[in-house]
């Protein structure tokens, strides 16, 4: 069974802490978590811009979880941390356990972006 997921999300405009220093705005796009027996495979996983706000101020962050015991899962790349820069996964298998979130930041203070996600995945032994 092959599971597609598409929609847009809105993230904020981003903020500034105490000190005068900007902080990004951030929403969960998509949490990836594969059962404890089976893998999930990932054949597509896209997060792109839908505005302009979110071509030139966006970026997609991944963050790792710790399951049980396998410990914690490692995409093979560090995505640059810089706004405007997209970094998308594509053939790739989660473990049995493993997991991750993919969230959309936002690093405009004057505006809202779009962001599209797109992800094509399955289950397997």
């Amino acid at each position: 069974m092959v599971t597609e997921v598409e929609y847009e999300v809105t993230v904020p405009p981003a903020t500034y802490d105490v000190n005068g220093q900007l902080v990004p705005s951030s929403v969960l796009m998509l949490p990836i978590c594969a059962p404890l027996s089976r893998s999930i495979v990932i054949d597509i996983l896209r997060v792109s811009a839908a505005n302009l706000t979110a071509a030139n101020s966006g970026k997609t962050k991944y963050k790792k979880v710790n399951l049980g015991g396998f410990g914690e899962f490692c995409l093979p790349f560090e995505p640059e941390d810089q706004c405007g820069r997209f970094a998308n996964i594509e053939h790739i298998v989660v473990c049995p356990k493993a997991g991750f979130s993919v969230f959309a930041e936002n690093c405009n203070p004057c505006s809202e972006a779009v962001f599209n996600l797109y992800a094509k995945m399955w289950s397997a032994c």
